[in-house]
């Protein structure tokens, strides 16, 4: 567990604590949504665990609460998958494919719109939180602004660079093979 938060934080304790607490947080209280950021891990090469970090949260939340997203549920299709998530996790999405303008849309409130197919639109509660993970070390939320009047308060984005096996191999000094073993029985 401190090797995958120590890789998937980029090595720095306010982001592995911010990992750590996000996944608590949101165990303790789903429905608070307001104040719980989206969290945005990225960062090049790939192998940091943050795959890894994903299926944490679906062991944490169960796999029906941690939602596969995709932009174009964002751009009016239809979400009905979310009405239960917990977490979205959007799995290598584009670079700045997640609009800002509809991500706020989609987070700025605790009411979300339901589209179902065959079905009038509704509202529900909005429990979920967003988890992108991406090879991309700008990260695939597009921020909008500065941030000064607040606009991007709803993200926590977090690089790393870190190779889990080379973590590993440093670690327990051991070769790149049983280093891999080893991150094996991790995942």
């Amino acid at each position: 567990f401190d090797v995958l938060m120590y890789c998937v934080g980029g090595g720095k304790a306010e982001n592995i604590a911010h990992l750590e607490q996000w996944i608590a947080y949101k165990y303790m209280y789903p429905e608070r949504v307001g104040n719980t950021p989206n969290l945005d891990c990225g960062g090049k090469p790939g192998g940091n665990g943050k795959g890894r970090y994903g299926e944490l949260c679906r062991t944490v939340f169960t796999p029906n609460c941690v939602v596969p997203g995709a932009a174009k549920e964002l751009n009016d299709g239809f979400n009905a998958s979310w009405e239960l998530a917990t977490i979205l996790l959007f799995d290598e999405p584009g670079e700045k494919e997640l609009e800002a303008g509809k991500m706020k849309k989609a987070t700025g409130g605790e009411e979300q719109r339901v589209e179902r197919k065959g079905v009038d639109s509704y509202t529900a509660d909005r429990n979920y939180s967003m988890l992108a993970l991406s090879n991309n070390s700008h990260g695939v939320f597009k921020l909008s602004g500065t941030g000064a009047g607040g606009e991007d308060r709803r993200y926590s984005v977090m690089n790393t660079n870190i190779v889990m096996t080379d973590e590993i191999m440093l670690r327990e000094n051991c070769t790149k093979d049983s280093a891999g073993v080893r991150a094996d029985q991790i995942a």
